[in-house]
């Protein structure tokens, strides 16, 4: 698999412990008249939980409250959001832009995404030079690998100096993620981290997820997972995998972009070379609400069946954090491959349906 340079949004998730209350108030600013009269949900990044909620009018809304300290949260509106600290003090979100700005740690944030940009850029000019001089894709890789090191190293670079405030929190949950840890290797890192980090809901999920992804690599059964559906009868897993065809599940959401991408290319291609001929596809919604995710059918004209709402029930029993996340299940329901997407899924699905003749 071809390494790429993560290029992510560093947002700490609390901050350092403080007494009391304080207030804030966030006015996210949208670039038209569009979204007058819709609801945005202010929400908690780490517990998932609603905070509050807001009806746009004349191109803004307006959260006004109190925290005890400092968190991430995520504004969500038409179908896309934008993370950020919301901390005490006079905050503002551009939509367009997704910056926030006000508070010291937001500051900070905006400090670390303009470094961030600076090796995003260097990794866009490297791939550019790799196509003009016609680099060999193992040399590609090997320039690749290094700027993997040099986002690892800023990530490092930012917890070791904010060890117990939560931008070191943060800057630390991001780099085990990336490195994709193992059970074992995973609580064993965990075991040198502070203690407090281990009070984060993601890191529990990251921790019941190894454990998860441990027993449903390559090579084991399906595990099977039931939804309720709007009628109320329950959907399951088990209802369109292991019944005679290959069928690649495609674990995604309305809001996220590289989902509608994927679905939109490699899933559409899969789809015309092979459905009908021992492969199905099948879309399990993720973290989404139902409506946005039947529209972004609607748009996209995705073909094939879906399973909505599944929230976290789809994830938990699959281990995954991140979306698209594809899996491949043969005839009989044995996981072939997951996690691969592009290229890479098409030429997996080419090899099995070529095996399967």
């Amino acid at each position: 698999m071809k390494k790429s340079v993560k290029i992510l949004a560093l947002l700490p998730l609390v901050a350092a412990m403080s007494c009391g209350k304080a207030e804030y108030k966030l006015t996210t600013t949208f670039v038209d008249e569009a979204q007058d009269g819709s609801t945005v949900y202010l929400i908690n990044y780490d517990k998932g939980d609603t905070i509050d909620s807001a009806v746009v009018a004349d191109k803004q809304a307006v959260f006004a409250g109190t925290v005890d300290h400092a968190i991430v949260a995520r504004v969500l509106a038409n179908q896309s959001r934008a993370s950020f600290i919301l901390e005490p003090g006079v905050l503002e979100l551009n939509w367009e832009t997704k910056e926030v700005k006000g508070g010291a740690l937001n500051d900070s944030v905006a400090a670390l995404n303009a470094e961030q940009s600076a090796l995003q850029e260097k990794a866009v000019a490297m791939s550019k030079q790799a196509k003009e001089e016609q680099w060999a894709e193992d040399k590609l890789e090997e320039e690749l690998s290094k700027l993997d090191k040099e986002f690892s190293d800023i990530l490092i670079r930012h917890y070791e100096a904010n060890k117990l405030n939560a931008f070191g929190w943060y800057a630390y949950y991001q780099n085990i993620v990336e490195k994709g840890y193992e059970l074992n290797e995973l609580k064993a890192e965990l075991a040198k981290a502070p203690a407090e980090y281990m009070q984060s809901k993601r890191i529990e999920r990251l921790i019941k997820a190894a454990e998860t992804i441990e027993n449903t690599k390559e090579g084991c059964k399906m595990v099977d997972f039931a939804v309720s559906g709007a009628n109320g009868k329950e959907v399951k897993l088990s209802d369109f995998v292991g019944k005679g065809d290959v069928v690649v599940v495609d674990f995604w959401a309305s809001w996220c972009g590289p989902c509608r991408r994927e679905a939109s290319t490699t899933l559409k291609d899969i789809y015309a070379k092979y459905d009908g001929k021992g492969l199905k596809i099948l879309g399990v919604a993720c973290w989404d609400k139902p409506e946005d995710t039947k529209q972004a059918i609607a748009d996209m004209q995705l073909p094939w069946e879906q399973i909505l709402d599944s929230q976290y029930i789809a994830s938990d029993a699959y281990g995954f954090n991140s979306i698209p996340h594809i899996i491949v299940f043969s005839a009989d329901g044995t996981i072939l491959s997951r996690g691969l997407q592009g290229d890479e899924l098409m030429k997996k699905v080419d090899e099995i349906m070529s095996e399967a003749k």
